[in-house]
């Protein structure tokens, strides 16, 4: 499997995570952290980052048609 390096925001270590686009935990200080280097920053509206949004519980898993 494919590693990538990151720089945890909570503990200010480079650490090295899967190449898999999910939340991880740091190896370091064991808090989540997302692997932004999987994405290309030049396409990209982090604002918008599914990941993201999850991580600080705004992310809402669109509503289910109803069928009848």
């Amino acid at each position: 499997m494919k590693n990538v390096y990151e720089m945890c925001p909570w503990c200010d270590h480079e650490v090295m995570l899967q190449a898999i686009y999910k939340i991880q935990q740091c190896p370091n200080c064991k808090r989540p952290i997302i692997p932004c280097s999987l994405c290309d920053m030049d396409k990209v509206d982090c604002t918008k980052c599914e990941l993201e949004l999850k991580l600080k519980g705004l992310w809402q898993t669109p509503a289910l048609p109803i069928t009848q």
